[in-house]
Order: structure tokens, then sequence, then C-alpha cells
């Protein structure tokens, strides 16, 4: 609980591992249950700073349904094109992919 709450702590300080850290806590629901939507939005947080394995965790979330997350193929595209704006070269093969099956737009 202590912990838990230093890295709540260190998230609402800005600090991008935390967000990161704290977003997986959550969405995992490794110390609270129902929190998933939170969790997301740390993620959120955290890629929307520039933190390339939150978006690229984002993307997977959403591609495939995981935690109980609804599983949303054009969202998770829109997190791949996060990644790939950001750098991530492999993002290009999970754009495609989802490019294959799905319409986005």
């Amino acid at each position: 609980n202590e912990a838990y709450r230093y890295l709540q702590f260190a998230a609402e300080n800005d600090h991008i591992e935390a967000q990161h850290i704290l977003g997986i806590v959550l969405v995992r629901g490794d110390i609270y249950s129902d929190q998933q939507s939170r969790g997301l939005a740390w993620l959120g947080t955290a890629a929307s700073e520039g933190h390339t394995f939150s978006a690229i965790l984002l993307g997977h979330l959403y591609e495939h349904g995981r935690f109980g997350v609804k599983k949303d193929p054009c969202f998770a595209r829109d997190w791949y094109e996060l990644c790939h704006l950001l750098g991530v070269e492999g993002a290009v093969t999970f754009i495609s992919a989802i490019d294959e099956f799905y319409v986005c737009n």
C-alpha cells in the first residue's frame, strides 16, 4: 500500500516511468480490481509524453482485448501509429496487420 502511494505520487508529478508502471498495475488489477480505465489513462499519459513501450502496450491491449480491455483494432492502430511517429521501426508491421483485416478511418 505504501509503495502504491509513492508510485501514484510519482505518476501525478509527471514521472513517466511511474505513469507506465502504475498503468500496468491498474490494468492488470494487481492492487485494485476494476481499475482498467484508470490504468489505461496512465498508460495513455505516458505514451503521449513519448514513452514508446506504453504506446505499444496500449496497441496490444486494444488489438487483443487483454485484461478486460474491450477489443478495438482501430484504436489499437492509432496507438501503433503513435509508436511509428515515436520511431519504433516495427510499428509498421502491426499497422499493416490491422489494415489487412479492418478498415479504420
